[in-house]
């Protein structure tokens, strides 16, 4: 008999070079070897760390992955070793999803004539999305400089922008978005009425044609009937202008606190970043409504005095907390400011420290709120109600907003 040789390892089967993953789906690369005797299986990340949730099957010859990540995507490598030789290969695994909501869609807005009014279609997707506008189920073309609707590109997606608004433009709205993976969409009523019906609740406001108005709709309504653009200028009467007792921009708003501050593990979920609920309360005495409030964020890990940088720069006006996504190295403190058709509003009071797991490392906030990591497409502002719930939140915050 001839006798037994000892052989290198061999490829009897591997995954492709490049493997397209869904977010959330299971990655499940394969490499088999042959040889004499039997070589042994070990894999690695290139340049990084393997996953902590990464399970090896069958002597190793599997390698899964379960519920896939941006971060996951990236090339491993297994080798096979035996004593005679050894031998590798790469795969590149690649994780794209379908389109998602990055913020919850606005279902719902109402507005008075000639006023100018914007909706957003916060959707994004790996590869990138593409987007189309319906009007009343008919596909409609706006173009960046067209009137009177037109769009620009907002901090999410596209923003579909209704100028010098008429009751004709009422209708439902749709953004349609879709990629190679799938599509999604969403719709918004837009109501566009004629000259509103004003409460008498005093409410004085100092417009721009130097006239004080019992409160902000009858200013609106003086637009309206008489097609003029008369802007709030001061909160309070025209005639407190010149002794420096009438309003300039908004009240900061008050309270402004930490509820809770996260990071390694809530409960029994792992984090990869800080989490910071921040909460806050509407200061008194706003002559016009809150239109949006910002929050900003500063890394105070190596010095107290860092520049303030802006995290979030649209949370509507009825929303009094955020759930943030910092980085997990280094110290932080927020605060929020208001703005209202007058202006924005000086900051809160910062709130106390957040800690992550340690500082001495400078790390840029822009990066806390990409879709490139292991949160789930659609986190950002935290909210305790569903798309379709917060119709009618919204729609008295818009009422509000014109009375």
């Amino acid at each position: 008999a001839d006798p037994v040789v000892d052989t290198d390892p061999e490829v009897l089967y591997v995954s492709s070079k490049k493997n397209i993953v869904l977010f959330g789906d299971t990655i499940h690369i394969q490499c088999i070897f042959a040889g004499r005797p039997t070589p042994d299986i070990t894999w690695r990340r290139v340049n990084s760390t393997m996953p902590p949730t990464a399970i090896f099957l069958n002597d190793n010859y599997e390698l899964v992955i379960p519920n896939a990540t941006f971060r996951h995507s990236g090339k491993y490598e297994c080798i096979a070793t035996n004593s005679v030789g050894t031998k590798s290969y790469r795969t590149r695994i690649v994780v794209q999803s379908k389109p998602y909501f990055i913020e919850p869609w606005v279902p719902f807005i109402e507005g008075l004539k000639f006023g100018t009014y914007q909706l957003e279609c916060p959707v994004a997707g790996v590869p990138p999305v593409s987007i189309l506008w319906y009007r009343n189920g008919v596909p409609f073309y706006p173009k960046p400089d067209s009137d009177p609707f037109h769009l620009i590109r907002g901090k999410f997606g596209d923003r579909l922008v209704f100028e010098k608004a008429v009751p004709e433009m009422t209708g439902v709205y749709q953004c349609n978005a879709s990629n190679i993976h799938g599509n999604i969409f969403a719709n918004a009523f837009v109501n566009i009425a004629d000259c509103p019906i004003c409460p008498q609740r005093p409410f004085p406001i100092c417009g721009s044609d130097g006239n004080t108005y019992k409160n902000s709709c009858f200013m609106r309504m003086k637009n309206c009937i008489e097609d003029t653009d008369i802007q709030p200028v001061l909160c309070g009467p025209c005639i407190n202008t010149t002794s420096g007792d009438a309003e300039g921009p908004p009240s900061a708003p008050s309270d402004t606190h930490l509820q809770s501050c996260s990071y390694g593990k809530r409960g029994k979920e792992e984090l990869s970043d800080s989490i910071a609920e921040v909460m806050w309360q509407q200061s008194n005495g706003y002559c016009v409504p809150i239109l949006n409030y910002i929050v900003e964020v500063k890394n105070t890990t190596s010095n107290a005095s860092a520049a303030w940088e802006i995290l979030y720069d649209n949370i509507p006006g009825d929303i009094l907390r955020v759930t943030a996504k910092l980085p997990p190295v280094g110290n932080y403190r927020l605060r929020v400011r208001a703005i209202t058709e007058i202006g924005v509003s000086k900051p809160s009071r910062e709130t106390s420290e957040c800690p992550g797991r340690g500082g001495g490392q400078s790390i840029d906030i822009s990066d806390a709120n990409r879709n490139t990591d292991d949160s789930a497409p659609g986190s950002g502002v935290s909210r305790t109600m569903t798309c379709g719930a917060i119709a009618w939140p919204l729609l008295f915050a818009i009422l509000r907003h014109f009375w």
